[in-house]
């Protein structure tokens, strides 16, 4: 009776076997990493342009607001 689950697993085993080659080969992982990297990146440097516009849109209010009172 366990040789029959054995049987009836084998090729969904031998399915994801290849998969997880083939992923390996292509260099799945790695891509997924550069990728994961570049958009930390990005959205470091996002946030630091953000600030700074803050930064100078704080600066031009208060500017406003010496010259309006």
């Amino acid at each position: 009776m366990s040789m029959r689950y054995v049987l009836d697993w084998l090729p969904f085993l031998i399915f994801l076997g290849l998969f997880i080659y083939f992923m390996k080969k292509v260099g799945f992982g790695q891509r997924q990493a550069d990728y994961m990297a570049f958009m930390r990146q990005y959205c470091t440097d996002h946030l630091e342009e953000t600030r700074k516009i803050a930064d100078s849109l704080q600066r031009i209010a208060v500017a406003l607001e010496k010259t309006k009172g």
